[in-house]
């Protein structure tokens, strides 16, 4: 890889942003999405973003809005609650009194030798087929600025302008009155691995 094409391919930096109000599908890129419900006419629908993710959680009136992302503009700032840069390893909870929701999330960050990064990749390939977890692949190409082109999981990803290949994940499980979201976002560039856990219960 040349000096100058390096330079060009930074580590994004993600930011954890927590609404107290809806967000709309036509203000991202939406790879995936899928909804679940839970008793207490709870409602998850979760949206698989590039390098990134949405959970909106409905309840009656109420509306909880979680989005993990990279983007630095564009995006809302009417009933934020707390955002936070999702580097190294933060934690979160917040009770909603007037809905009867605990929300608690967790965001880890890693850098893995590109040994190590490849072989996590086929690990989230074969948990997301396990599992049915929503999950995008695409190549990161050498084009300043490109984020490629989507794949489905297990395509061949590696053309020869590529310099890696990105992946996102999203998988979310029922536990009685908690509903679970387990996410992965990986950039080949610094071979940056982002984890999130969330969890949604009732109180």
């Amino acid at each position: 890889m040349s000096n100058s094409m390096r330079m060009a391919v930074s580590t994004p930096t993600h930011n954890l942003i927590l609404y107290r109000r809806p967000l709309h599908p036509e203000l991202f890129v939406l790879k995936a999405r899928k909804t679940i419900t839970a008793p207490g006419g709870i409602e998850l629908e979760t949206w698989l973003l590039p390098m990134g993710h949405m959970l909106r959680l409905t309840k009656g009136g109420h509306c909880v809005c979680e989005l993990v992302t990279d983007r630095d503009n564009g995006l809302p700032t009417q009933g934020v609650i707390t955002t936070f840069p999702a580097v190294g390893e933060r934690d979160f909870e917040q009770l909603f009194e007037d809905a009867a929701l605990l929300y608690t999330t967790s965001a880890q960050t890693e850098n893995l030798t590109p040994r190590l990064y490849q072989a996590s990749l086929a690990d989230m390939r074969a948990l997301a087929k396990d599992t049915g977890a929503l999950v995008a692949e695409w190549p990161l190409e050498a084009t300043p600025g490109s984020r490629g082109s989507y794949a489905p999981a297990g395509a061949n990803l590696e053309p020869a302008h590529s310099l890696g290949t990105c992946l996102s994940m999203l998988e979310v499980q029922r536990f009685g009155d908690e509903l679970h979201a387990s996410s992965t976002h990986m950039h080949p560039a610094g071979g940056l691995v982002l984890r999130t856990q969330t969890v949604f219960a009732r109180v």
